[in-house]
């Protein structure tokens, strides 16, 4: 399930909710997820009917049965980044020392962590 798939079923069911059980229009959905056009909309109605999560009656307006709720998105747990992730060494694409690399040191051969006691313009921080 696409993200934008998972964000119209959610949509659709807290509409309903509120609502006593009827179904956004296509247009309502549409400007809801910030979609361009309505069929936008319906080719996302497509997908949910494929894959189950949803019913649809056959040229009937507002005719959406959620069948399924929306998954739960996986927890991500990022670890810190280790010591040697933090010190990447950039390279300017000629290491020779010249006026741009000490006035911008992002252009030189000095890692990230070595920035930190240069401004931009190679003066003392």
């Amino acid at each position: 399930m696409t993200r934008r798939q998972r964000e119209l079923l959610v949509f659709v069911a807290g509409y309903q909710e509120r609502n006593g059980g009827i179904s956004p229009s296509c247009s309502e959905m549409a400007a809801a997820l910030g979609l361009v056009a309505k069929s936008n909309a319906i080719r996302l109605l497509d997908a949910l009917e494929e894959r189950g999560f949803i019913r649809r009656v056959k040229n009937r307006a507002r005719s959406i049965e959620v069948l399924r709720p929306a998954p739960a998105l996986p927890s991500a747990t990022v670890a810190p980044p280790t010591e040697a992730e933090r010190v990447i060494p950039i390279y300017a694409l000629d290491a020779r020392p010249t006026a741009a690399t000490d006035r911008y040191p992002f252009l030189s051969h000095r890692t990230c962590a070595e920035w930190g006691d240069r401004s931009l313009h190679g003066q003392a921080a």
